[in-house]
């Protein structure tokens, strides 16, 4: 039996919980909501091309095979278990890695192996949604016991989601944004990839959701970035950035701020905030969301178009 985890910090707690002392475990640690992806993750230039975005963010290949190796290597040899339990969330950064693994295993000749899924989210007696890692250990038998099975045309839907996902069409994602058409396996996925839209800017701002979010943090003044930062992701319950991500999102709107210790706006930003301004990042990199380039479409009057 295999069990595929989503973080580290799952595993810590679920050694904890006694649950599979006989099986194997394996981490997933690649952050396909990151970065440019393609279809086909089986093939060589799909590695390359993570490969070379992990370069880009100063993550060497050596460092990459270590952290994300082991679980691309699982997922090539997965038949060789009789049933593999995927441990998952709610969140954007879950979900995007969820429907890539099941577009792979869906392609993969299974034979008997069965696919399990627990996926935390709402749970009775929380006041909002939980991640694993924020799970007592004693809960997680629990969550195994309830772990539901993964049928055919739920990877078939997964499949189809992440090939939008991939699109250099942004749009074609939008047919997987209505949760009443979602598969039961699968009640987060909805929310997540709107979620994911909304990181193409505002035609209005020139900013995205996160970007918004952190300039409207910038002006209440924090004592430095990584406080800065550390206020970002501990009121981020969608998206679920590491802190890396978040500091290179706030190096592409720099311009906006006039002094980062403290935290302070500078004219320009705080026009932008007051939606007198657009913002146009100039002399940067047009980077990929999924399989679309960020700056080529805009929300403009709640519909996501081509920029003009």
């Amino acid at each position: 039996m295999l069990h595929l985890l989503n973080g580290d910090s799952t595993l810590e707690t679920f050694r904890s919980s006694g649950i599979g002392k006989d099986d194997d475990v394996e981490v997933w640690r690649e952050m396909l909501s990151e970065g440019p992806v393609s279809y086909d993750t089986a093939q060589e230039d799909f590695q390359k091309t993570r490969l070379a975005f992990f370069h880009k963010i100063g993550v060497s290949e050596e460092e990459y095979e270590r952290l994300s190796g082991p679980g691309w290597k699982t997922l090539a040899r997965f038949t060789r278990w009789e049933d593999v339990t995927l441990w998952f969330e709610y969140d954007v950064f879950c979900q995007i890695n969820l429907i890539a693994l099941l577009s792979r295993i869906h392609h993969t000749s299974r034979w008997n192996t069965a696919i399990f899924l627990v996926c935390t989210g709402d749970l009775p007696g929380y006041p909002r949604r939980m991640a694993l890692g924020e799970l007592d250990a004693a809960l997680y038998p629990e969550l195994y016991d309830s772990k539901i099975m993964v049928f055919e045309e739920d990877m078939a839907w997964a499949d189809r989601a992440w090939r939008a996902f991939c699109s250099k069409d942004p749009r074609d994602l939008l047919p997987f944004t209505r949760s009443e058409d979602s598969p039961k396996l699968l009640p987060y996925l909805a929310e997540a990839l709107m979620a994911h839209l909304r990181r193409f800017p505002q035609a209005d701002t020139g900013l995205n959701d996160i970007e918004a979010s952190l300039l409207s943090l910038a002006h209440q003044g924090f004592a430095d970035k990584t406080a800065l930062v550390s206020a970002a992701m501990a009121q981020d319950h969608i998206y679920k950035l590491g802190d890396g991500t978040y500091f290179r999102i706030l190096e592409g709107i720099a311009p906006l701020l006039e002094s980062f210790s403290p935290t302070r706006l500078s004219p320009q930003g705080l026009a932008v905030l007051e939606g007198r301004e657009t913002f146009r990042p100039k002399n940067t990199e047009n980077p990929t969301l999924g399989g679309a380039k960020k700056y080529a479409w805009v929300w403009k009057e709640g519909a996501l178009v081509p920029q003009s």
